[in-house]
């Protein structure tokens, strides 16, 4: 695993908003007993940590503990003046073969496709997953409706056996949380 060094700039302190998509009892895809909101929270929680130690403001948009709604996730980070948006996901299909990493965003906020570029180039570079592009959307409210620049990833399949199996292991959610977590910082100065 890569180690990566990074910092907030001094100057002004940027504040990212983390949404582990689903949560509480929307538990988002199932496959082999194991939920995606679950993956999707661990994940986050591991950005969180690299973040908040380089010096970031780091908001979630929830606790898992009651379930938010995507407009009220999408209100908060808007209220809070975030400066970037993330949302954290997992993908499924009927296809047990489909698999690889997709970034959506929306055309509200220019630099939202920036952003998407940039996480999604480097964790196809440092996984080895397949590359399933960048995507336009206007369909997903918590891209849509915040102002900042906002990405949602869909991190692999979990109805891909082997996609799943790396997603529960905690060396390849490090690789992603990392690679996130630096790439969000780049953006972030």
């Amino acid at each position: 695993l890569i180690i990566w060094y990074f910092s907030a700039s001094s100057d002004e302190i940027s504040l990212i908003i983390l949404d582990p998509g689903h949560g509480a009892d929307d538990v988002g895809c199932s496959y082999d007993g194991i939920n995606e909101k679950d993956i999707n929270y661990d994940i986050a929680l591991r950005i969180e940590k690299l973040l908040k130690e380089s010096g970031y403001k780091v908001i979630l948009t929830h606790d898992d503990s009651e379930y938010v709604s995507p407009y009220a996730r999408a209100k908060l980070a808007n209220r809070k003046g975030g400066d970037l948006y993330i949302s954290i996901h997992q993908n499924a299909a009927d296809n047990t073969d489909a698999t690889g990493i997709e970034t959506w965003y929306s055309i509200r906020n220019p630099r939202s496709l920036l952003l998407a570029e940039m996480i999604q180039d480097r964790l196809i570079a440092e996984t080895g997953a397949e590359d399933r592009g960048t995507k336009l959307t206007n369909g997903l409210i918590v891209v849509r409706e915040t102002k900042m620049p906002s990405v949602l990833i869909e991190c692999g399949f979990l109805s891909n056996p082997e996609e799943e199996s790396k997603l529960r292991s905690e060396e390849y959610q490090k690789k992603l949380c990392c690679v996130i977590a630096v790439q969000l910082a780049q953006a972030a100065n």
